[in-house]
Order: structure tokens, then C-alpha cells, then sequence
């Protein structure tokens, strides 16, 4: 067991004790020596279950059935098609592209190619194609580091352009924008990007590059320092966007981790400045999430007095978000979850307690169609060109089913199956299975949905195994995805759960609000209530039931298994946050107190201190089995979060049950990994929950 080094931090006056708080320094030579212990106890372990390996083999053995994956695909104006695609198994995806669909498929770029002489296992993370498909810009990272460096590829020659663009993160911040003219981009550049700096991430700002110029010398455009009447915090990050190739306007907006921002805009003239010029166009209080432009007009989504979400339009020059022009009204029922827009018309999204989607559009701005879908699905993104083409396409998955793409065609009226690889099956439908929405009442009566999936022919009788799977963090609803864990756990005979409990988006804004900050125990008694329900009919029984869950979704689990430990016979968390009372003083911190609440308010301090599953811990408690695992390169986390909890947990527990860490030191928040690390961590995950529910297949040697 890790040693206890007692220290006392007072807020508001009241003494905090914390034990491990050592344990925030990486470098601690106690600290290190413990992951290493506690590593080596884990492999020992999970490597002891029987049928383990056996069942890796399987997983691998699957994943060779159809080894060639593609994904983000991208379609020019030009109507090429880029996209990453790999070929055999576990192999780092390739870019490829073809000048139509239906054209020669030739290879552009391998990430092997990339800084060879390092030896460094380089992936792709992003690409954007210029508008008019003569250049495209590709984004690599570092196996799972995610902070990522930029190269730009002249598309007909393949030849590489030798500037290298570092200190970005574009797969997940605002991403690249071509100018209209094809000369250059915007990106948003990160002056600090190493993780042990109190500066990391910190006074981000977006920047113009032109092709063939220095990257060193930054021109930047918009940024707290740059703009110091727009009350921009360091942690705030400065992004921008150009909408289209005809756009007359970049729009700039002051984001971090909300759903809402503060938004401004200038003419793409003024890009070239020494300053420019921003106006204001949004603020917060106008609660904006997406939003297009045609013409001098914004067309937008918003939740301000609709929880449901609207659609509506209002002028750039003369905006009104008071008493916009509603195109799309809320409906009280399902949440609009996504829109675009075509040269055809406004299309848009309505989705019920985020696990029902269906398509519609919007016709001569008055009357409402219902779009035919070729299947029923739990999910669905539309995406478009932009309001001066007719190309419009969905991407739709379920619980059971991969992500299938298909474009409409507008003369038939129908949507076609867009397949860029006919030998491959990208929709492995599992048979026999049975899935049931339902709304459960939580706590307080009020109704949480509650997906169930498990196959035909399960008895309910409480002997099942059951995982069940929450998050309720930042209005992220938890849409239906063919997990590998969902897909193996129901192969395996077990009922598998999600429980879409409030902090997530799955019913609106006012959903998100009511886990919010102070709010924030509903979170975890909707599990509690989701996870009693399932119990009380005969699903499973507490013995059989595993709790697991990821990132913000730590909150969650954390808490329900620190609140009631005997509901639960094991519990995993994924690079989960667990310590929240400290969560500002690390990585991503001072962004994350804009969700969760910040120590530096009396109220916000109690708050975190109720939410915090570290805290939560008391001795001589009899807590179930825990399996927590971390990155020590996760640039999104603090690893203390896992090694605090697992340490008081470890040393509190009256139980034999084990406590069990994985801390990897090549690893960052798990969104990059290949496929053979997907698979070891599914058996691993799989085979611990099996192992503590009593399979008989899966007890140690």
C-alpha cells in the first residue's frame, strides 16, 4: 500500500485532510514506485483470469475478419474524396483519395513516412482538404499523446511541402480553415505544450499560416493578448472559422469546455492586418451552439428559451438574438440534435432521450417534411458542402450496429449506401438481440431513459450479469455506438446498460443543467436509481453488477460506488476524474471549473467537495472490486486523479476485493489507440468484470 503523507488544505474554514495529495507530484520517487508495483500486480492478475488470452484471441481473431476500417472522410468542393483507410490489421491508417467517388483510389500519404529517423510510431489525427482539393492539410500525433504537428501535401504531385506547423491540437480544437482563396489556413496555436508546465494550453491563440512561409512566425489573429477589451481568460481558447469557400466573413468565438461561447466576426479581407478588427455578433447568454451562413444572415441552433433546442436566423450586421427569426420551433418532445444546410434546403436532426433519431426538413421556411431514412437508427449526423451545393449525406449507427454512410439522392427522393470499399462489411449486425428504451423514475420521480440490450432468450431471474455504463458530464448524451465492450460483454451472455443520466445532453439543456455544478449528486442517484431498477426487476442482482465509465464519467461511478458500495461487485473507470476538489490545479483544470465549479466560491467549493469520489472514501468499508486505468500522457487529465483514489481506496476498504491500476507511461487519454490496444484492453476489461460477477470460465488459475 502506498504510504499516507498527511496534509491539510482549508477552504472557507473548513479543514480538508488529504493523505496522497504527494502523489500530484509525477516525479514523487514513492509515487513511482508504487505505479510500478501496482502495474506489475495488474498484469499478474488480469493475466491469472482464466480464458483471458483465449478471449483476446477471439477479439483479434474478429478484428482480422474484416480488417480494412475507413473513417474521416472528407469531400471536397471538387468533389474529391480523402479519406484514412488501413488495410491489415493493427496497421496505423494511410490517407488515400480519388477525384470522384467512384474513381482510382490512390495512396497520399503513410505516417511511416513521418520523422522516420525518430523510430516514433506517428498517426493520423486530422485532415482538411483545401477547398478546391490542390492541397491537403494532415495532422500527426505521436501514438496517443494527442498535441499533434501539421504537414501540407500538394495533392496532384504528392509532394510534401517541407514546413512542419508544431504546438496544435487541431483534432479536437476548432480545427483548420482553409482560406477561401486556397493561399493558407487558420489553426489555433498553443504557446506551451508541455504537460509538467502550470502554463500548459494556457493563452491559446488562432493564427494565419500562408503556404510556403516560416511557421515560427506567427501572425496571429485573435487572442487574449491581441484583443485585451474582450475580458478573454488564459485557459479560454481562441478559436476561428471561415464557413465556406464564398464566405465574406471569419467568425472568431472565445470557447473552453461549454457548449457555449462568446462569438465575433470581421471580413476575411481584414485577415491580413497587423489587427483585426472584431466585432461583436454573440455572447454566452445567447446559448449558440451550431450555426451556418448564407449570405448576411446567420442560421442557427440555440437552447435559449428551449431547452429542446430551435433553429433561427438573424442578420451579421444587425443581429438580434432576442427575437430572432425562428425557422425551426423547439419541440417538447425530442431535442434537435444537429443541422445543416444545402442549396436544396435547411435539413435537421430530432432525436428522443438520445437513442431515437430521425431526419427532417425544412420546406419554404413554414412546413416540416419527415426525411425517409433507409433504417431505423439511434443516431444520426447530416452534414453538407454548404447551402451553395445540393450533396447532402448521413452518417447513422445504433446500439448494435456500425456507423453506415449514405448520400441522398434527390430525384428519387431516397438515400443511397456511399460505400468507398465494396469488400468490406462496415455493418457487422449482431442477430438475436434484444433492445429496450425505457424511462425509469430516479430519486426525485423524475424519469431517466434507460437503454437495456442483451440477447434473446436471457431469463430474468437475477442471476444475469449486468454492466451498465454512465457519464453525465459537459451535455455529451451518451448515443448509441456498437462499443467492443457492449458487443463482447452480450456475446458473453451478459445484459449490458446504459443510464443516461442528467449532466449529459439526452433531453435537452435543461437535462444538462440539472447535473450541473451544485446539482451534480443527481448524476450519480440516476445510476443509483437506473442500477436498483434493473436489480428489483430481475435483470441481475447487485453481486452480478459492474458500474463502468470514462473521463467525466469518473464523477459518476466513482460516487455511486463511494455512496453505495453494496449495490456493486466491481466498478471500472478509464482515466476518470475522481478528485475534483483538486481537479483546478491540474491538467485541463481551470477549464474543466467551468463545468464543475471552481474552489474560489463558497457554494461551487461544496459542490466539488459532494461530487468528489476521492473524498468520498471512508474507512472500513466494505467497497466492491476496482479496476481504474490512466495515461501518464493524457493531456486532457491529471493521472492523480486514478492513483489518489486507488490509493485511499487500497488502504480504506474493509474487503478483500482487489483494487487494481494500469497506468500506462505511452498513453494519453485512450482516443488514439491502435487496434490491438483497443483489443487488449477489451479482454482485460471484460475478462476482470467476468471474473467479479462469478463466470465460472473467467476465476483466477
Amino acid at each position: 500500500m502506498a504510504p499516507k503523507k498527511l496534509e491539510i488544505d482549508t477552504y472557507f474554514g473548513q479543514n480538508i485532510q488529504d493523505s496522497y495529495k504527494y502523489m500530484e507530484n509525477v516525479e514523487d520517487t514513492i509515487l513511482t514506485k508504487w505505479i510500478e508495483d501496482k502495474n506489475k500486480e495488474e498484469k499478474e492478475i488480469i493475466g491469472s483470469i482464466n480464458n483471458r488470452t483465449n478471449l483476446l484471441n477471439q477479439i483479434n481473431k474478429n478484428s482480422t475478419v474484416s480488417p480494412i476500417s475507413i473513417s474521416k472522410i472528407k469531400v471536397s468542393d471538387s468533389n474529391f474524396y480523402f479519406y484514412l483507410k488501413n488495410e491489415k490489421f493493427n496497421e496505423s491508417p494511410k490517407l488515400f483519395y480519388r477525384k470522384s467517388l467512384n474513381g482510382k483510389e490512390e495512396l497520399l500519404y503513410d505516417p511511416k513516412e513521418f520523422k522516420k529517423e525518430s523510430k516514433k510510431a506517428y498517426k493520423i489525427n486530422y485532415t482538411k482538404p483545401s477547398w478546391d482539393a490542390s492541397k491537403i492539410l494532415i495532422s500527426l500525433t505521436e501514438s496517443d499523446k494527442e498535441i499533434s504537428e501539421m504537414i501540407i501535401i500538394d495533392v496532384e504531385s504528392k509532394k510534401v511541402f517541407p514546413e512542419i506547423i508544431d504546438h496544435c491540437w487541431p483534432s479536437e480544437f476548432g480545427g483548420v480553415k482553409w482560406l477561401p482563396d486556397n493561399s493558407g489556413f487558420t489553426y489555433l496555436h498553443f504557446p506551451v505544450i508541455e504537460r509538467k508546465s502550470k502554463k500548459f494550453l494556457l493563452n491559446s491563440a488562432t493564427v494565419f499560416y500562408k503556404i510556403g512561409e516560416d511557421p515560427k512566425k506567427l501572425h496571429t489573429l485573435f487572442s487574449k493578448k491581441k484583443n485585451p477589451l474582450l475580458n478573454i481568460k488564459e485557459e479560454d481558447f481562441c478559436e476561428a472559422q471561415i464557413k465556406d469557400s464564398n464566405s465574406k466573413y471569419i467568425f472568431a468565438e472565445v470557447s473552453g469546455a461549454t457548449q457555449y461561447t462568446d462569438g465575433y466576426y470581421s471580413e476575411i479581407k481584414n485577415i491580413q492586418s497587423k489587427k483585426v478588427d472584431w466585432k461583436p455578433l454573440f455572447s454566452k447568454n445567447d446559448l449558440v451552439t451550431k450555426f451556418f451562413v448564407k449570405g448576411d444572415s446567420l442560421i442557427y441552433m440555440t437552447s435559449k428559451n428551449s431547452p429542446n433546442f430551435k433553429i433561427c436566423k438573424t442578420s451579421i450586421f444587425k443581429p438580434n438574438f432576442k427575437n430572432p427569426t425562428i425557422l425551426v420551433s423547439e419541440d417538447s418532445n425530442s431535442k434537435i440534435t444537429d443541422f445543416t444546410l444545402t442549396k436544396k434546403g435547411l435539413f435537421f436532426v430530432k432525436t428522443k432521450n438520445g437513442v431515437q433519431a430521425n431526419l427532417f426538413k425544412l420546406i419554404d421556411n413554414e412546413n416540416i417534411q419527415k426525411v425517409k431514412l433507409p433504417k431505423a437508427s439511434g443516431y444520426i449526423n447530416v452534414f453538407s458542402k454548404g447551402s451553395e451545393f445540393a450533396d447532402l449525406w448521413v452518417s447513422i449507427k445504433g446500439w448494435i450496429n456500425n456507423s453506415e454512410r449514405f448520400k441522398y439522392n434527390f430525384e428519387e427522393e431516397k438515400f443511397e449506401r456511399e460505400k468507398l470499399n465494396n469488400s468490406l462489411n462496415e455493418n457487422n449486425t449482431f442477430e438475436d438481440v434484444v433492445i429496450e428504451e425505457i424511462e425509469i423514475p430516479s430519486h426525485d420521480g423524475v424519469m431517466v431513459p434507460l437503454s437495456i440490450i442483451y440477447k434473446k432468450g436471457i431469463k430474468k431471474n437475477n442471476k444475469n450479469r449486468l454492466l451498465i455504463n454512465a457519464y453525465g458530464s459537459y451535455g455529451w448524451s451518451n448515443t448509441p455506438y456498437p462499443y467492443s465492450y457492449l458487443l463482447q460483454w452480450i456475446e458473453k451472455g451478459g445484459v449490458y446498460a446504459v443510464a443516461h443520466v442528467r449532466g449529459g445532453g439526452e433531453k435537452g439543456e435543461k437535462w444538462r443543467l440539472e447535473g450541473y455544478r451544485t446539482k451534480k449528486p443527481n448524476t450519480w442517484k440516476d445510476l443509483i436509481a437506473c442500477t436498483e431498477y434493473l436489480i428489483n426487476n430481475k435483470y441481475t442482482s447487485s453481486e452480478r453488477t459492474v458500474a463502468w465509465g470514462a473521463s467525466g464519467g469518473g464523477i459518476c461511478i466513482g460516487r455511486a460506488i463511494t455512496e453505495r458500495p453494496n449495490l456493486y461487485a466491481a466498478a471500472i473507470i478509464k482515466v476518470g476524474l475522481l478528485n475534483t476538489l483538486r481537479a483546478e490545479t491540474g491538467v485541463g483544470g481551470l477549464n474543466n471549473s467551468k463545468e464543475f465549479g471552481t474552489v474560489k466560491d463558497s457554494s461551487e467549493f461544496k459542490a466539488l467537495f459532494e461530487m468528489d469520489s476521492y473524498h468520498s472514501i471512508k474507512d472500513n468499508t466494505n467497497y466492491p472490486s476496482v479496476y481504474l486505468t490512466a495515461g501518464l500522457n493524457d493531456a486532457r487529465l491529471s493521472v492523480w486523479h486514478t492513483t489518489k483514489f486507488a490509493a485511499r481506496l487500497e488502504n480504506a476498504t474493509s474487503s478483500k476485493n482487489p483494487v487494481l491500476v494500469s497506468i500506462n507511461s505511452d498513453k494519453g487519454h485512450g482516443l488514439n489507440l491502435s487496434q490491438s490496444e483497443i483489443n487488449e484492453e477489451t479482454a482485460d476489461i471484460i475478462s476482470f468484470a467476468l471474473w467479479q460477477t462469478g463466470h465460472p470460465d473467467y476465476q483466477l488459475k
